[in-house]
């Protein structure tokens, strides 16, 4: 064996010190024994120095071994204790002239001579070695060596055992006893067949078919894809190993897979048993990114899960795989799972559910079911943070009050505290502490955020018809074509219109499309599903369509959902004629395929939103596609009086003053749309704030606050007229004349079903498409070059 190149030099000494030193030895405590102890080597990388550790701890196992083969042989030759008449072989006191005879008898001294396999059985070691004297002094002398004496052994440094050494120790997962049944779970009533099949595979193998040996278990975080696997060990009364996909990743190669087939062993071994492997996501990506460890690992799995089915098909194992984002795991692997379960987002009446059984035992607010409603998208660990969230501040309030009246010292303070406190704690007033109130939750709201909104999950949003001022015969078209639907679904399958809707609201910008997509989806109580048209353009080719089908599979994994397709116009241009198969084309045909296709999308609702319905492709808007066309104008005078309302809260939020008329300004903002409205309110709460602070600085005392609030308080007259010598009308009136007249265009040529190129846009068109599909002609130019 080549000696190794250590890159430090003292690592070999430092490691032979410690072999001499402990007589059990472990790597990774070595490891960490030299990092601490010796300065040279603190600040390694711990996986990278235990490679050089290992590599230095075997180099000194070789070398120890070839010593000891070395005075095997010297024990054995002075066990007989020989003096001038028999020579050490190894080292002979006089040259050797060897000619003729002496040749092959210094041959035959030099390797020891074994007897015959028929006279010395296989499993014992011949005792006769046989030395010769080639100065011919002597006769040949059989010297027979004893036992004992074959078994001593000179050894340098301390005594080492090198069987323990050797082997190295296995790391096993320590079986858990699941403690939760699925009695501690809320909202998985839908799922109820498929966690008798599961119970039945487990418990009873063999006995139904097809055999079910794994699921793969998707949702976002916190929904309860682990407390699901551990309710299925808990009611079936086995074990569960819980692992991590991570932990399968090995430094040196097939360590991975041997890791991987000992954890399988290990469940066959504990059987009945779960096996539950938590993100496979990231160990085993799809094959676009997969690098060859992750293939390995990918591939490992999958033969370990076909090997469950096939040789232990007897065992009472169930494998459950587990990942957020099933859309990004390797599609070898995520065929190898007998079956897929997706932990649904809970409903008003499941939260309700969860927050009792969260709550249990804990004073709580009697109205649970309005917490419910106000948590709109909230998952259980949501949930979970969220109370424990309320319950922090709760605590908060009562350790104020226990600090005392007065102030004081620091010292004061603490001391007023500790009695205080312990003189709860001895009248047991202590769950006091923790009890918690709609305030409490309220605030917390604040502080916690649905895991659906951090993952990109359809969440129901807070935007109401209160807050849209305005649009009464969109609100109602809206009504009937989505919460009708939902809200009478069985009267509509009585009839056979039952089909979900497309809806294409059109117009200038800033009037208020994107808030009557949100208003629409918090009316019905359902998710939104917001995509912005560029987000999905990408420069590689097939991955834009990919961006779509997954759009709508995740809307369907959440259903009854909206999905809101925003700057559709950048989605859906016009496809050119001819042979162009280009990535504008494939998304077109994508997105058509998605809508109106061999899939169903029941209860997903698509809504888009464009200010150039002129360039969409013909074919979206076709029956059982974008059917319905909205057409949201700039509003009229009563509609921007509705907006001001809506936006100042009647008058609450900024408070307006007494001199403040909302239909005379309503009147000096003609032309206005609804996000300049909203910048009108914005820019005049700017002017009454700037003034506020403008009066504070030249007054020595600040103004007094009392109930009867000062005038400049409020925003006044004066405020809207200083803003409205900062704003215009953001869409002009030809650009108002042009839309009037695509609108009364497009009514008309509604009766034939197409959408037609108008003459006089017929040039505007032709540039705009050349426009809205740069993004997509440059990803074209790069997969090109």
């Amino acid at each position: 064996m080549k000696p190794p190149y250590f890159q430090e030099r003292s690592l070999p000494h430092r490691v032979n010190k410690y072999m001499n030193e402990h007589k059990h030895i472990d790597l990774e405590d070595m490891t960490d024994y030299l990092i601490n102890n010796y300065r040279e080597f603190r600040g390694k990388n711990k996986k990278a120095f235990m490679r050089s550790v290992e590599k230095a701890f075997e180099w000194h196992l070789y070398c120890r071994k070839q010593n000891e083969e070395s005075s095997d042989i010297e024990d054995i030759i002075d066990s007989d204790g020989g003096g001038s008449d028999v020579m050490d072989i190894t080292e002979p006191e006089h040259p050797v002239k060897t000619k003729g005879l002496n040749t092959m008898l210094t041959k035959m001294y030099k390797s020891p001579v074994v007897t015959s396999p028929a006279a010395t059985p296989k499993t014992e070691r011949s005792q006769d070695f046989y030395v010769v004297d080639v100065d011919g002094d002597h006769s040949v002398n059989s010297v027979k060596s004893s036992e004992k004496s074959a078994k001593k052994k000179r050894k340098k440094g301390k005594e080492v055992e090198i069987e323990d050494i050797i082997k190295k120790k296995k790391k096993q997962l320590v079986p858990e006893v699941a403690t939760v049944t699925f009695t501690h779970m809320a909202g998985i009533e839908a799922l109820k067949d498929k966690i008798c099949d599961l119970i039945a595979n487990l418990l009873w193998p063999g006995v139904l078919q097809p055999l079910q040996k794994s699921v793969l278990v998707t949702g976002p975080s916190g929904s309860g894809k682990t407390t699901f696997a551990q309710a299925l060990a808990g009611t079936a009364a086995c074990p569960i190993l819980r692992i991590t996909a991570t932990e399968f990743v090995g430094g040196v190669s097939g360590e991975s897979e041997e890791r991987i087939n000992e954890i399988f062993d290990q469940a066959v071994s504990l059987s009945p048993c779960v096996l539950l492997i938590e993100k496979l996501d990231i160990v085993a990506p799809r094959e676009g990114n997969t690098k060859s460890l992750e293939k390995r690992i990918s591939t490992q799995l999958s033969f370990c899960l076909a090997n469950l089915k096939s040789k232990h098909k007897d065992k009472q194992v169930i494998v459950i795989g587990e990942t957020s984002r099933p859309e990004n795991l390797d599609w070898d692997l995520r065929s190898s799972f007998d079956g897929e379960i997706f932990m649904a987002i809970p409903t008003e009446a499941a939260r309700g559910h969860i927050l009792k059984l969260l709550c249990e035992g804990t004073l709580l607010i009697d109205d649970i079911n309005e917490l419910a409603s106000r948590t709109p998208g909230f998952v259980a660990g949501d949930l979970k943070k969220l109370l424990e969230k309320a319950q922090s501040l709760a605590w908060k309030r009562k350790r104020d009050s226990l600090y005392g009246k007065g102030g004081g010292s620091l010292m004061e303070q603490v001391k007023s505290f500790m009695s205080q406190f312990q003189q709860m704690c001895e009248t047991e007033q202590i769950n006091t502490v923790t009890t918690v109130n709609m305030e409490d939750f309220l605030e917390a709201l604040m502080h916690v955020t649905p895991a659906l909104k951090r993952e990109g999950f359809p969440t129901v949003p807070d935007t109401t018809w209160q807050d849209i001022g305005g649009l009464e015969q969109v609100k109602r078209e809206l009504k009937e074509k989505i919460l009708e639907p939902i809200r009478f679904s069985k009267l509509h399958e009585e009839f056979g219109a039952s089909r979900p809707n497309g809806i294409l609201m059109w117009g200038p910008p800033g009037c208020g499309k994107t808030l009557l997509a949100k208003a629409v989806a918090n009316e019905a109580g359902i998710n939104l599903l917001p995509v912005m048209g560029p987000e999905l353009l990408n420069m590689y080719q097939g991955e834009s369509e990919r961006a779509v089908r997954e759009v709508f599979q995740r809307a369907r994994n959440v259903a009854p959902c909206v999905i809101f397709f925003d700057e559709f116009d950048s989605l859906c241009p016009v496809r050119r004629k001819g042979s162009d198969s280009g990535s504008k084309t494939t998304i077109v045909n994508t997105l058509l395929t998605e809508m109106n296709g061999f899939t169903k999308r029941d209860d997903v609702y698509v809504i888009a939103a464009t200010n150039r319905p002129d360039i969409l492709d013909p074919a979206v808007t076709r029956p059982g596609r974008f059917d319905t066309l909205l057409y949201i104008d700039v509003p009229d005078h009563l509609g921007r009086v509705s907006i001001f309302q809506a936006r100042t809260k009647n008058g609450t939020c900024p408070c307006l003053a007494s001199d403040v008329n909302l239909e005379e300004v309503s009147r000096l903002c003609d032309n206005f749309s609804g996000a300049d409205c909203d910048q009108l309110v914005y820019l005049a709460s700017k002017e009454a704030i700037r003034e506020v602070i403008n009066s504070s600085a030249s007054c020595t005392t600040p103004a007094p606050v009392n109930d009867e609030q000062p005038v400049y308080r409020f925003v006044a007259k004066r405020h809207f007229s200083a803003a409205l010598r900062k704003i215009k009308p953001s869409i002009t009136l030809e650009e108002q004349r042009r839309y009037k007249r695509l609108h009364s265009k497009i009514e008309a040529s509604r009766v034939c079903g197409e959408l037609p190129v108008f003459p006089e846009t017929a040039s505007l068109v032709a540039e705009n498409i050349e426009e809205q599909t740069q993004p997509i002609d440059d990803a074209e130019n790069i997969e090109q070059e």
